[in-house]
């Protein structure tokens, strides 16, 4: 799948493209209504649909993205911890051998 960088669906193209969908749905209608409605109808239940289903992909999204932020967030305060933990620990190991190589002299 190709990446652009610049969307697709500028305002100019979303303009030609509803105008190019009214002139056929317009001709449709003028030729016979019931079909050109028919049409319509049909392009509505289909929208309908794909609506939903942008409404679910955005919300699977929104969930992962969420997870990681989370997971993310959990890493950073454990090595927080961690990190913590080491300097303490440094920091007694450093003055147990200062205080032996105080013995020493």
């Amino acid at each position: 799948m190709e990446s652009n960088k610049e969307p697709i669906w500028t305002q100019k193209h979303l303009d030609e493209s509803a105008e190019k969908l009214y002139e056929m749905f317009s001709k449709a209608i003028d030729q016979d209504p019931q079909i050109g409605f028919s049409m319509i109808l049909r392009e509505f239940c289909i929208l309908q649909c794909t609506v939903l289903q942008l409404q679910e992909a955005f919300k699977e999204n929104h969930k992962v993205s969420s997870g990681a932020f989370k997971n993310s967030h959990i890493a950073v305060e454990k090595f927080q911890q961690l990190e913590g933990s080491y300097r303490t620990s440094t920091s007694s190991f450093s003055k147990r051998l200062e205080t032996l190589e105080g013995y020493e002299k």
